[in-house]
């Protein structure tokens, strides 16, 4: 999923698995540099990035692996 964070709108792009059904987010690339740069990130913002990763994944979040 491509999104974008920080103050200043950093483009990454974000990966995410299903574990026992809830989002987690396992990589947050930075598409500038392609670093990861999800050990950087506070949990508020993690949880926010899997929240929008299930909205916009809805009907195939069940059959996601």
């Amino acid at each position: 999923m491509k999104a974008y964070i920080g103050i200043n709108e950093v483009p990454v792009n974000v990966k995410v698995i299903l574990d026992m059904g809830e989002p987690v987010v396992i990589e947050v690339r930075d598409v500038r540099n392609g670093l990861d740069v999800r050990p950087y990130l506070e949990p508020t913002t993690l949880e926010r990035l899997a929240q929008d990763w299930m909205l916009d994944n809805e009907s195939t979040a069940e059959v996601c692996f």
